[in-house]
Protein backbone atom coordinates (compact mmCIF):
# COMPACT_ATOMS: atom_id res chain seq x y z
CA UNK A 1 0.00 0.00 0.00
CA UNK A 2 1.31 3.41 -0.88
CA UNK A 3 1.94 5.95 1.85
CA UNK A 4 0.08 8.51 -0.27
CA UNK A 5 -3.12 6.45 0.09
CA UNK A 6 -2.72 6.23 3.86
CA UNK A 7 -2.06 9.98 4.05
CA UNK A 8 -5.09 10.73 1.86
CA UNK A 9 -7.40 8.71 4.09
CA UNK A 10 -5.87 10.27 7.20
CA UNK A 11 -6.60 13.72 5.80
CA UNK A 12 -10.19 12.76 4.93
CA UNK A 13 -10.73 11.38 8.44
CA UNK A 14 -9.43 14.62 9.94
CA UNK A 15 -11.68 16.72 7.71
CA UNK A 16 -14.96 15.01 8.57
CA UNK A 17 -16.85 15.30 11.83
CA UNK A 18 -19.15 12.33 11.17
CA UNK A 19 -18.00 9.36 13.23
CA UNK A 20 -19.70 6.93 10.85
CA UNK A 21 -17.79 8.40 7.89
CA UNK A 22 -14.51 8.20 9.82
CA UNK A 23 -15.19 4.54 10.61
CA UNK A 24 -16.10 3.79 7.00
CA UNK A 25 -12.94 5.43 5.66
CA UNK A 26 -10.73 3.54 8.10
CA UNK A 27 -12.53 0.25 7.44
CA UNK A 28 -11.95 0.64 3.70
CA UNK A 29 -8.29 1.45 4.28
CA UNK A 30 -7.70 -1.52 6.58
CA UNK A 31 -9.55 -3.87 4.22
CA UNK A 32 -7.28 -2.79 1.36
CA UNK A 33 -4.05 -3.03 3.36
CA UNK A 34 -2.03 -6.22 2.97
CA UNK A 35 -1.82 -8.16 6.25
CA UNK A 36 1.94 -7.67 6.48
CA UNK A 37 1.52 -3.87 6.26
CA UNK A 38 -1.35 -3.47 8.74
CA UNK A 39 1.01 -2.65 11.61
CA UNK A 40 2.67 0.09 9.57
CA UNK A 41 -0.67 1.61 8.63
CA UNK A 42 -1.81 1.60 12.26
CA UNK A 43 1.48 3.12 13.43
CA UNK A 44 1.23 5.91 10.86
CA UNK A 45 -2.37 6.71 11.77
CA UNK A 46 -1.57 6.63 15.49
CA UNK A 47 0.99 9.37 15.07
Amino acid sequence: MLLAEVARVSREVAETSARSRKAALLAELFAAAPADEAGLVIAYLSG
